[in-house]
């Protein structure tokens, strides 16, 4: 397999789900909506791709919406007049109608999920991959504020924190100067390209973010380096072969968060560890996946950590176990989400038996 496929293969990397009202948000009782089957792309984000369940649902849901729309705080009430300032004049009338369709939330097993997570990593870090498809339940009232970031949830939230989220990534990989260097335009195609669900337009942008810089020559102006584009179609096997310590061009810092699952199944994950990894060894040897969990779990008390010994975890990118030898260099080009992070999932052993362990054939 070449290194534009796998990049093509993790794109298209869907979990089926299954949509349900929750029974609390029924405006009639024996009324509901039928539930809602979707396949939902890992690399997208819930607000970019449920708007079809929200908008079905809500007509279902009518007494909630009313009784909540009174009690909306002027803070999130703002949010939305500002933000239907940038809106289409044909979803403007959905927004009066219905202004809490930007508040609601979706649950999975009592755990409400993090909208501004990428699809993906919630599943890896929640979800019963045993069990399919993905049984979510959809709600317009209550809220969690203590747990969820704050309402509207929307298009142009998800907007924000991704762009956020490609700013400090490429801070730790190039020190700001291939975001900086980039116009308006190259930002709306960039984010045009995941909301469209348009590999090609995707890539043609992410793609420079994705350069990495030879080694010893960090500063070098990115003028100097060769022109990014589309990743060739290069066996894997040259790729992980020709990416040795002596001739490797890599990034300054592999942008990386690992997520701790609880051994308690109920319980809503509550953060990320996010330390410097270099992609080169003191050594001058190549960073391995195993080099970067043990210096991520290398913590004095963390209560996002309850086990710091990475043989009690099973540790997940895009829902496959990779060789914990993997280059981290590697990875990050390869397996980042489209916000340009390697986001690993590290669930307890003892969840062995509500995971399909998914191990790659192309490593």
């Amino acid at each position: 397999m070449t290194d534009s496929n796998i990049l093509k293969r993790v794109w298209e990397g869907k979990v089926p789900a299954c949509f349900t009202l929750a029974q609390e948000d029924l405006a009639h009782e024996d009324h509901a909506p039928p539930p809602i089957y979707m396949f939902l792309p890992r690399v997208s984000y819930f607000p970019l791709v449920t708007e079809k369940v929200i908008r079905q649902f809500s007509q279902f849901s009518e007494c909630a919406l009313k009784t909540a729309s009174k009690d909306m705080t002027s803070e999130t009430r703002g949010k939305l007049e500002h933000e239907m300032q940038y809106t289409q004049s044909d979803q403007i009338d959905t927004f009066k109608q219905h202004p809490l369709i930007h508040e609601f939330w979706l649950e999975y097993a009592h755990q409400p999920l993090k909208w501004h997570y990428p699809i993906g990593l919630v599943f890896d870090m929640c979800a019963d991959t045993v069990d399919i498809p993905w049984k979510i339940t959809v709600h317009f009232s209550n809220y969690p504020t203590d747990l969820l970031l704050s309402p509207p949830v929307s298009r142009l939230a998800v907007e924000a924190h991704f762009l956020s989220m490609i700013k400090e990534a490429d801070a730790l990989k190039h020190r700001s100067y291939v975001i900086n260097q980039m116009q308006a335009r190259d930002h709306r195609q960039l984010w045009n390209g995941l909301l469209h669900f348009r590999y090609d337009q995707f890539w043609s942008i992410n793609s420079k973010l994705m350069e990495p810089l030879p080694q010893n020559t960090k500063d070098l102006p990115l003028e100097e380096m060769s022109a990014p584009g589309i990743p060739e179609n290069k066996p894997l096997s040259s790729s992980l072969n020709n990416m040795s310590s002596s001739k490797c061009r890599t990034f300054r810092y592999i942008p990386c968060r690992l997520y701790c699952v609880s051994e308690n199944s109920s319980s809503t994950p509550s953060g990320f560890i996010q330390k410097l990894i270099r992609p080169l060894n003191d050594d001058g040897s190549l960073t391995s996946l195993q080099d970067a969990i043990e210096i991520l779990l290398h913590t004095n008390k963390n209560p996002l950590v309850q086990n710091t010994k990475p043989k009690g975890y099973l540790f997940f990118i895009h829902g496959i176990t990779l060789p914990h030898e993997t280059p981290m260099q590697w990875i990050s080009e390869h397996l980042s989400y489209p916000d340009n992070f390697v986001h690993v999932v590290a669930r307890p052993q003892s969840h062995s038996h509500r995971i399909k362990i998914h191990n790659p054939s192309y490593m």
